[in-house]
């Protein structure tokens, strides 16, 4: 069963009585509960094929395109684990399994696909980055089930791989504390007065890059010179980067301004946001969005990657805007730092290198996971054969 939200006039939220959610509290396979907004009982009752039941998957008709945060897409689903009573405002439906044929859990993942989403995608109307799905589209969408114990046997298997890239971003989280209370133990609380006064210039080679001309197709590659550009980073929440979604051919490297930056550099976007942070696990390029720092041997990769950090207010505060907030190469240069001496730097990098390390091996870890979940939902939506025992 599909059943569409409540459309509601403006002066019938309170603050109080049935909450409503809106497409704001869908997230990516998550519910928000705050910044609720509340309707009367009496509003409720009037509108009650719109009240939500446990079990039941949410699912926004409504958000942003492909390439966008992924928790502002539309076509996210989320499925409701509440006992309390609550509403759907509009542009949100309920999809509402028959609990003796579908399972909700493996709904939901079903629903999350990449093929799923790309089917809604090809029907949906777009305006801009804003796409809007219909209700009859949702309701003619057709799934090919298998049978009841094998749809839960598969979502216990999707939910121990999820439960695994959680404990993954925990073992990462939790190394990362470790790295930035000692930075700042050793760099903050415990800063040398004696230490010297320097600029960014001085912590190592800052380097822009370059675009090839998109109009040659020779110039770009699915397997070349790994290139990256802020728009990579925009949804990336891992530390470490190797690739692009593109790369760059030795022609097209040869046609623009892009240079080859070793591994340990830490990439830092200059524009179209400030800020988006990543270290280079191999050697790559960057487009002109980017002043990165190849950090000097004596400074090494965990003080520039923790300092650059530290300065992202004051790098902000520097910025010039015409159609967006930029920060040019030779302001990057000039700002201000405090060099520690190199036998703090040393003990810094030998407190982080080794973690660092345990990070990348970690974030593998949770990329080949989440690989293995991907495959495996598109191959249930294939109707291809799968043997669970292998995944369990």
């Amino acid at each position: 069963m599909v059943l569409n939200g409540a459309m509601f006039k403006s002066n019938e939220f309170k603050n109080e009585g049935v909450p409503v959610l809106k497409t704001s509290n869908i997230k990516n396979n998550r519910i928000l509960f705050n910044e609720l907004s509340y309707v009367s009982d009496l509003t409720a009752k009037k509108r009650k094929k719109s009240i939500i039941m446990n079990g039941d998957i949410l699912f926004p008709m409504t958000g942003n395109i492909v390439g966008d945060n992924p928790d502002r897409r539309v076509g996210r689903v989320a499925i409701f684990k509440e006992d309390g009573e609550y509403i759907l405002n509009q542009r949100l439906c309920i999809i509402r399994p028959d609990r003796a044929v579908a399972d909700s859990e493996f709904l939901a993942y079903y629903l999350s696909s990449a093929e799923t989403y790309m089917y809604f995608m090809n029907r949906a109307k777009i305006t801009g980055k804003q796409a809007s799905i219909a209700l009859n589209q949702i309701q003619d969408y057709t799934i090919s089930l298998p049978d009841i114990t094998t749809q839960r046997r598969i979502s216990q298997t999707l939910k121990a791989l999820d439960l695994k890239i959680v404990l993954c971003d925990e073992r990462m989280a939790a190394l990362e504390r470790e790295m930035q209370t000692y930075y700042d133990e050793l760099f903050v609380r415990k800063a040398n007065s004696p230490w010297k006064a320097g600029t960014l210039s001085d912590i190592g080679k800052i380097v822009s890059g370059g675009t090839p001309s998109k109009k040659k197709a020779e110039y770009f590659s699915k397997k070349g010179i790994a290139w990256i550009t802020p728009k990579d980073l925009s949804n990336y929440k891992l530390k470490f980067i190797s690739h692009g979604k593109t790369d760059i051919s030795e022609l097209g490297y040869k046609h623009c301004s892009a240079t080859k930056m070793p591994r340990g550099t830490v990439l830092f976007s200059s524009r179209a946001p400030i800020g988006y942070m990543a270290i280079a696990t191999k050697e790559l390029t960057t487009n002109q969005g980017f002043r990165s720092i190849i950090p000097n041997k004596n400074i090494g990769t965990a003080f520039t990657y923790y300092l650059l950090k530290s300065l992202l207010p004051n790098i902000e505060s520097r910025a010039v805007s015409t159609c967006f907030q930029e920060i040019s190469g030779t302001v990057m240069k000039q700002i201000p730092v405090i060099i520690p001496d190199n036998n703090t730097l040393q003990k810094f990098s030998e407190f982080c290198n080794p973690k660092f390390n345990q990070q990348l091996d970690i974030q593998k870890e949770k990329i080949k996971l989440e690989q293995l979940k991907r495959d495996l939902i598109s191959k249930i939506i294939s109707d291809e054969t799968y043997d669970l025992e292998l995944l369990a």
